[in-house]
């Protein structure tokens, strides 16, 4: 579920961790040193969650490391009506790649970090919004920028000159929420260097993982490939010794099981596990967790491993970079999501009723505008770039397909569909960080009867209601490829998980303008073209 603490991890990454990845020459940088105090206030729509506080921050580039001293209340009107009250302390020694975390002065957990400090900066490719003067003739500037590929769009305000952060704003248009960061009371330098002191709660905590160790592949219809960070360790397959037998009975050809009722952590309480008496195999497991309902029969169980190259890992995962762990609250969170979802297309639905509607495809997105519904989301689908025949235009294929009459294996006499691949040369006008990465996809409804997707514009004509707007993308210029159609994709771009297999199977460029025929001005030579998405309700 949606907790304190998820802000300020956010909190962290976005005030310690700006600027990273690096791919120009920065605009600015922060001293190696400063410290100060930042106001925290954090909403989030879905679950009418708001959440405010305070937080001490400390960055030492210099030595390394950084600190984070939390304090934040919450109150939801749908999940606790009531305060919540939260204090976390980070201290991060990237010398020696160790994170501490100190919950409510309690708790510690220890981990080992896999990444490196980087210098606070302000990327060279972000886009300057604003400037004003704020205060005592404080001069700032607000820019647009980037954190890595999970935080798109992060609007950083900064003193001129030192650099120093001002004001942070992140808004996750998928999750509904909004991250507002006030920093004040920031001066350079450190005065007292025993904040980084590991606390006494930390000093005999083991570290709940291992860089470059305890790993789990996951291998997707053979071609995606997601490695993630294992936080446990394997334990010994046991019925405990406190666990309540439900009863006893006899399965198949006279196998005596036994049903125990089973704890497997604090997330999972409840489980009913039926073992074959004696060996204690699995025969059959049960168990409920909030929304998530699950059923495992186990059959044709036989001791020892006949061939251990199962273990091998695929070539496809050899390369894939780690995640950490989906936890069961995030899967139950995605899971409500998905509930709200469906209670929304539900409620369009019935609007729509006895008017006309419209679908349209959101490229390079696996969600819908806000007040439209989500028919599907999959991948983006196309023609080979250099292999003529087939389509000529783009698909939004379901992560769900269904099959009826097929013939197994690539045969003569078909036309064929490949996944769409981003190929961006350049750092505009999308960051060159999604290059040879696929391209998702999503399908819109929306309650208005006609939509219109208008090439080199940002905004609709009056009238129009805004559904999002983007860049064109196509195929490349040259005779030698597939010609393509012209889609508009979103400016926010997003990529499929795990899709960084670069196969230049099918591909979209962004478009350029050229004159000639096409007048100049009002077009510009060479000069990326826009495009917007819109719709109106016609009587």
């Amino acid at each position: 579920m949606y907790t304190p603490r998820l802000t300020v991890v956010l909190l962290m990454a976005i005030i310690l961790r700006i600027g990273i990845g690096l791919e120009l020459d920065p605009v600015c940088c922060t001293p190696d040193q400063w410290e100060g105090r930042v106001y925290i206030d954090d909403a989030q729509i879905f679950y009418y969650i708001h959440m405010n506080g305070s937080a001490e921050v400390a960055y030492d580039f210099t030595n390394s490391r950084a600190f984070i001293n939390a304090t934040v209340v919450q109150k939801s009107l749908v999940l606790k009506p009531e305060l919540q009250h939260y204090s976390v302390l980070y201290i991060e020694d990237y010398k020696n790649n160790v994170e501490y975390e100190l919950d409510d002065g309690k708790t510690c957990q220890k981990a080992w970090m896999d990444f490196n400090m980087t210098k606070q900066c302000v990327q060279g490719g972000a886009k300057l919004l604003q400037s004003g003067v704020v205060g005592q003739g404080t001069n700032i500037e607000t820019y647009n920028t980037t954190l890595g590929d999970q935080y798109q769009n992060i609007r950083a305000t900064i003193e001129r000159g030192s650099c120093l952060p001002v004001h942070l704003v992140y808004i996750d248009s998928d999750y509904g929420s909004v991250t507002s960061c006030d920093v004040y009371g920031i001066t350079p330098g450190i005065k007292d260097t025993k904040i980084f002191d590991i606390p006494p709660q930390c000093k005999h905590v083991s570290p709940i993982y291992r860089k470059n160790q305890n790993y789990e592949y996951e291998l997707d219809n053979g071609v995606y490939c997601q490695k993630t960070r294992l936080d446990v360790n394997m334990t010994k397959q046991c019925v405990q010794g406190g666990d309540n037998l439900l009863y006893s009975g006899v399965v198949g050809e006279h196998i005596i099981t036994d049903t125990y009722n089973i704890t497997l952590d604090k997330s999972v309480p409840n489980i009913r596990a039926s073992i074959e008496r004696g060996s204690c195999v699995p025969v059959h497991l049960y168990f409920t967790h909030k929304v998530v309902v699950t059923n495992v029969d186990v059959y044709n169980m036989t001791p020892g491993i006949k061939d251990t190259k199962i273990f091998d890992i695929p070539p496809q995962c050899k390369h894939a970079s780690p995640k950490h762990r989906w936890t069961m609250d995030y899967l139950i969170k995605q899971m409500e999501r998905n509930l709200v979802e469906l209670k929304d297309l539900h409620f369009h639905a019935s609007e729509c009723r006895g008017h006309n509607a419209a679908t349209y495809i959101r490229w390079g997105k696996s969600s819908c505008p806000q007040d439209s519904t989500l028919v599907y989301d999959g991948y983006g689908a196309g023609n080979h770039f250099n292999e003529g025949g087939s389509g000529s235009n783009f698909l939004c294929l379901p992560k769900n397909p269904e099959w009826k009459d097929y013939t197994s294996g690539q045969n003569e006499g078909t036309g064929r569909l490949y996944g769409v691949e981003y190929e961006i040369q350049t750092s505009k006008p999308y960051s060159k960080s999604f290059n040879d990465k696929d391209m998702p996809c999503a399908v819109c409804l929306t309650a208005r009867s006609t939509v219109l997707m208008v090439p080199g514009k940002i905004n609709c004509h009056e009238g129009w209601h805004k559904e999002f707007s983007g860049y064109l993308m196509s195929e490349y210029h040259t005779k030698t490829r597939t010609p393509s159609q012209y889609i508009c994709v979103d400016e926010k771009l997003e990529s499929v998980p795990g899709g960084d297999g670069n196969r230049n199977e099918a591909v979209v460029y962004p478009v350029e303008a050229v004159c000639g025929s096409l007048k100049c001005p009002p077009y510009v030579n060479g000069r990326e073209l826009t495009c917007v998405v819109c719709s109106k309700e016609i009587n």
